[in-house]
């Protein structure tokens, strides 16, 4: 019975460390998958209560926490889509006002284009990002991994082109802006945008 309660204790400590180290990466990938941030919250607290709950039992609490939030995500996007459309402009409305929790201006950046792709793409470049080989993508969702890795290639491929497209690469992007910035305080010797 002491072994049990150390046990305890010991999974315990073990699962406060992994919840402070992955809790944000889930947020972050659950966003990539197409949710908005409260919703995304929302999601990564009942994936790592289920991660709690069987955390003795779980040998790959990375995976598990991200199946879990997919799971929890798509069973939460199957209800009436006019619906979903309210609820989600009024949320999003919410969450830019209120902004308790925010990413770098990169991170920001990536998800927005992330969340663009087309739903099977967004959602195996979120596992991509999260650091995740196309093999284990594949046995977590439950597709092939052929047909994991051409929809990768599908999402990097269009990635790229809306880089492209929206004027190459987020430092052009952040640099103009930045000179833009200083032109418009100087009002003085600025060429161009």
């Amino acid at each position: 019975m002491a072994d049990d309660v150390q046990d305890n204790a010991t999974d315990l400590t073990e699962f406060k460390s992994f919840y402070r180290q992955d809790y944000t990466r889930l947020i972050r990938f659950v966003i990539g998958l197409g949710a908005i941030l409260e919703e995304a919250q929302d999601v990564a607290q009942e994936a790592m209560k289920a991660a709690l709950i069987k955390w003795s039992e779980i040998q790959y609490p990375h995976a598990f926490v991200r199946k879990a939030a997919r799971g929890i995500f798509l069973r939460g996007r199957s209800g009436d889509r006019a619906r979903m459309r309210r609820e989600f402009t009024a949320r999003r409305i919410e969450a830019a006002a209120a902004a308790p929790f925010s990413f770098d201006q990169e991170t920001s950046y990536v998800l927005d284009l992330v969340k663009s792709l087309p739903p099977a793409q967004r959602e195996v470049m979120a596992w991509t990002i999260d650091g995740f080989e196309p093999a284990e993508i594949a046995a977590a969702i439950g597709k092939r991994p052929e047909t994991v890795r051409t929809n990768l290639s599908h999402a990097r491929r269009a990635l790229q082109q809306k880089l492209m497209r929206h004027g190459a690469s987020f430092e052009k992007h952040g640099a103009s802006s930045e000179k833009h910035e200083a032109c418009s305080e100087k009002k003085e010797g600025c060429d161009g945008p």
